[in-house]
C-alpha cells in the first residue's frame, strides 16, 4: 500500500468536515441559528421521532457526555421547545418532550435539513453513497475499537 493514502485520506477527511461545516447555513436557515444551535437540533430531531427519552437515552443516541446534554437540554427548555416530566416510577428521574412549539420548529428543521442533504450528496449516485455509507460504518466501526492503538 502507497504510505502517502492514508496521509492523503485524512487530508480529504479533513476538507471535507471543514465543507460541511460551512454547509451549515444550508441545513438551518439564518433566522432558526439564532435560536437553535446544532446540537439543540439534534436533539429536537431525536425527539421528534421518539419522545419521552431520558437523558441517559439521548445522551446515548447522540453519543455525547451527560454534562453536554444538561446544557442542551437547559437551552431548549429555557428557549420553551422542550418539557421535562418526571417518571412516575422513579421521580428521581424524568423524561424530555418536545412542546407543540418545539415540534414545529423540529419538523421544519427535518424538512430543510433533508432538502438540503439532498445537494451535499448530488455529486455522488445513489450507488456510489451506499458504498461510501458503507466505508464510513468500517471506519467508524475500528475507530470505536477500544484495544485499537495509534503506531508511533
Amino acid at each position: 500500500m502507497d504510505s502517502n493514502i492514508p496521509e492523503k485520506l485524512f487530508e480529504q477527511f479533513h476538507n471535507c468536515v471543514n465543507l460541511f461545516d460551512r454547509s451549515r447555513s444550508l441545513l438551518m436557515p439564518t433566522a432558526l441559528m439564532k435560536d437553535i444551535g446544532r446540537g439543540q437540533g439534534h436533539v429536537m430531531g431525536i425527539l421528534l421521532e421518539q419522545d419521552g427519552l431520558t437523558p441517559k437515552e439521548l445522551s446515548n443516541t447522540l453519543n455525547i457526555r451527560a454534562a453536554s446534554l444538561g446544557e442542551l437540554v437547559d437551552k431548549l427548555e429555557n428557549n420553551g421547545y422542550i418539557t421535562r416530566q418526571a417518571h412516575e416510577s422513579d421521580r428521581r428521574t424524568f423524561r424530555v418532550f418536545l412542546t407543540d412549539k418545539g415540534r414545529e420548529i423540529a419538523i421544519e428543521l427535518t424538512d430543510i435539513r433533508k432538502n438540503a442533504l439532498g445537494s451535499l450528496f448530488q455529486g455522488l449516485s445513489e450507488e456510489e453513497q451506499q458504498t461510501l455509507e458503507k466505508l464510513l460504518d468500517k471506519l467508524i466501526a475500528s475507530l470505536h475499537q477500544p484495544d485499537r492503538k495509534l503506531e508511533d
